[in-house]
């Protein structure tokens, strides 16, 4: 049942969203589409991208703050701007910036190279991302452009090609999303030790629209709840056992997935709170009537220290950039950084600039 769900819900719709050049009709009308290298030209993006201490999120030109409208197709080369948008970006634009950070790593030269400037999806994604792209160009999975055809020219001809690095990484979600669903069933066998209520949680879980979205996105937000939650998995296990000789592999086990969830994406370093809170529960349950007392408590604060150090390696052999970056190129970090903060900013003034977008969508309805 659950192999059925998984197929239903999120393999059969890796493909939705994907570029192509059907969307030329109403892009161009009655007039010849674009070449990519027309494209190109027109939209000035010969690889300077790659040279600029700006985040891979980062817009190259940022509109200004009005309240009138503003018009974006003016000029050729504000429409090639449009179409390239179309030939290259999925529905879900949030997943162009892994490949637009993989294109301009690969762009750059030196140590720059491996430089994703894309440090909110961590290393742990942005890197086995860069292999599974390599080896579908390799493998011919993804045809190559041919020989004096720049890569950027060819997959504005043919965005059906550039579709299938989506897909792949689409497919990356899809497995994490299966480890996700393997934990939950656990935790709840475990709980209650019935097959049919683990599976129809587990079913629930699977169901559920941001599980599903996450699923068939190419972002590492499923794989960092996955990664969290095989931590609780392994927190529960190193509770159940303690710190025994031999038992030591479950505490070292859900530190690693700690630092895994916080090394794919940002976000996951909030599964850093497991580590106190199962030496806690660890030492309750080895020791259920000891009191907390200074050897104890410098115990448990050495336990927790351990932990977190162990989570914290994983973070920094996975995302080394991020380190570098803020201490050696500021104007590169700080670029991606803010922006991402940016995201998160409540403005008041921007929730009243809102109110009357609401109330135009309203009158268009």
């Amino acid at each position: 049942m659950l192999v059925v769900g998984v197929a239903i819900f999120w393999i059969l719709p890796l493909a939705w969203g994907l570029p192509t050049r059907s969307t030329d009709a109403a892009l161009f009308g009655s007039r010849t589409p674009w070449t990519g290298q027309e494209i190109q030209q027109l939209t000035n993006k010969i690889g300077e991208d790659s040279e600029m201490d700006r985040g891979a999120d980062v817009a190259e030109v940022v509109l200004r703050a009005t309240t009138g409208p503003i018009l974006l197709n003016s000029t050729d080369p504000d429409r090639a701007k449009i179409v390239r948008r179309y030939r290259l970006m999925s529905k879900q634009p949030d997943e162009f910036i892994t490949i637009k950070a993989l294109a301009e790593m690969n762009a750059r030269s030196g140590i720059q190279r491996l430089d994703p400037r894309l440090y909110q999806y961590g290393g742990l994604w942005i890197y086995p991302a860069g292999m599974i792209v390599k080896c579908a160009t390799l493998t011919g999975y993804v045809r190559s452009p041919p020989t004096g055809t720049p890569s950027i020219e060819f997959f504005l001809d043919h965005p059906e090609e550039f579709a299938k690095f989506y897909v792949l990484l689409r497919s990356v979600s899809v497995i994490y999303g299966v480890l996700l669903l393997g934990c939950v069933w656990w935790i709840v066998f475990r709980s209650t030790r019935v097959t049919w209520l683990a599976t129809s949680a587990t079913m629930v879980v699977l169901s559920l629209p941001v599980v599903s979205a996450m699923a068939t996105e190419a972002k590492p937000h499923l794989g960092g709840a996955a990664l969290s939650i095989l931590a609780v998995c392994f927190a529960t296990k190193f509770i159940e056992t303690g710190f025994h000789i031999g038992k030591r592999k479950w505490f070292v086990l859900a530190s690693l997935s700690c630092g895994a969830a916080m090394s794919i994406v940002l976000t996951g370093a909030l599964s850093l709170v497991l580590i106190p809170a199962m030496v806690i529960l660890g030492t309750k349950a080895e020791k259920p009537n000891t009191r907390l007392g200074r050897r104890v408590a410098g115990r448990m604060i050495f336990q927790c220290c351990v932990g977190v150090a162990v989570a914290l390696f994983v973070f920094v052999l996975t995302n080394p950039f991020l380190i570098y970056s803020t201490l050696f190129r500021a104007d590169a970090a700080g670029s991606n950084l803010s922006n991402t903060a940016a995201m998160y900013r409540v403005s008041v003034t921007g929730m009243w600039q809102a109110i009357p977008l609401l109330v135009r969508a309203t009158d268009w309805m």
